[in-house]
């Protein structure tokens, strides 16, 4: 299983198998559509980019997918869509990161001091 020990509550990967593309913020999301590789539109906001799970979490797996994040609190009319969806042949670093070690050692408060350090 992709996510070792982890366990996934909800039907989420189902929902991936069958979508045409995935839209999320930072979340097991990610995961399933680099598995099922399916083009991804990854967003968040202003009030986002202010919390940690930005610099920490959203930012990195973004470099990873070579992604382009969209930023919601601008006018829709703004935004192309298109050049935002993710393309799945850029995810091979991405399913590295997914099966690696370090994924699995690496606990939640471990990449908020790591975080913390940062600053």
């Amino acid at each position: 299983e992709i996510y070792g020990e982890r366990r996934m509550v909800d039907d989420t990967c189902k929902y991936i198998s069958k979508a045409e593309f995935v839209v999320s913020f930072c979340s097991g999301a990610i995961g399933f559509a680099v598995a099922y590789q399916k083009p991804m539109l990854i967003f968040n906001s202003y009030q986002m980019r202010r919390s940690i799970f930005y610099a920490a979490y959203q930012m990195p797996k973004a470099r990873m997918l070579n992604a382009k994040i969209v930023d919601i609190s601008q006018p829709l009319e703004q935004v192309r869509l298109k050049e935002y969806m993710t393309n799945p042949e850029d995810y091979s670093s991405y399913m590295e990161y997914m099966t690696g070690d370090e994924v699995r050692k690496e606990l939640f408060m471990n990449s908020v001091v790591k975080y913390i350090k940062t600053l």
